[in-house]
C-alpha cells in the first residue's frame, strides 16, 4: 500500500472535488483528481479570502516512462510496495503493446501473453494454471500492476461491466 501525505488549501480541494462523481471511492476520486490536475484539466477557483494568491508552480514535464505509457499511471509510486517499479513499467508497457497489436484482448489473454516475460515477482505458473483450468484468476499482478494503468490509458477502452475484452482505441502504428 502506498501512503500519500500532502497539503491542499480549501480552494484547490473545492475545485478538485467538483470534477469527479461522488459515487466513486475517496481513493479513486483523489487519484483521478490528481491526474486531472497534472493534465491541467482543473481550473482553480479564485481565492475567497483577502490573502494574495500565489501562482501555482509550473508542472514538471513528464518523465520518459510517463511519456511512453501515454496516460497510464502517473508515477512509479503508484505501483505496489516491494515491486521493482522498472519491472512494473515494463509489464504495463508490454500489456499495452499486446492490446495494441491484437486490437483487443481479454484479461486471461493478457496474463498468458505478457506475465511470463514480465512477472514482477509474482507466480507465473500459478496464474497460467488458473487460466488454463478456467478458474478465475484474481492475481495481484493484474489487479495491482497492470489493470490500474490500463483503466486510465487514453488509448485503451475498459470492458463494460460483465464483459472482459480490453480494446485498443488509439491509432495503430
Amino acid at each position: 500500500m502506498v501512503t500519500y501525505q500532502f497539503e491542499i488549501d480549501d480552494d484547490e480541494w473545492h475545485a478538485w472535488k467538483g470534477n469527479v462523481p461522488r459515487s466513486k471511492s475517496l481513493d479513486t476520486r483523489i487519484r483521478e483528481l490528481l491526474r486531472a490536475d497534472r493534465e491541467g484539466r482543473i481550473q482553480p477557483r479564485e481565492p475567497t479570502t483577502s490573502e494574495p494568491s500565489t501562482p501555482a508552480p509550473e508542472p514538471e514535464p513528464p518523465t520518459a516512462k510517463q511519456e511512453s505509457t501515454k496516460g497510464s499511471l502517473e508515477s512509479l509510486e503508484d505501483f505496489p510496495a516491494g515491486c521493482d517499479p522498472d519491472e512494473c513499467w515494463a509489464a504495463v508497457q508490454a500489456a499495452e503493446q499486446y492490446i495494441r497489436s491484437e486490437g483487443s484482448a481479454t484479461m486471461s489473454e493478457i496474463v498468458a501473453a505478457v506475465m511470463p516475460e514480465h512477472p514482477v515477482g509474482y507466480d507465473v505458473d500459478d496464474a497460467l494454471e488458473r487460466i488454463d483450468s478456467e478458474k478465475r484468476y484474481r492475481g495481484a499482478w493484474w489487479r495491482r500492476v497492470v489493470r490500474p494503468s490500463l483503466e486510465t490509458h487514453r488509448n485503451v477502452e475498459k470492458p463494460p461491466r460483465g464483459r472482459s475484452e480490453w480494446k485498443w482505441i488509439g491509432e495503430s502504428s
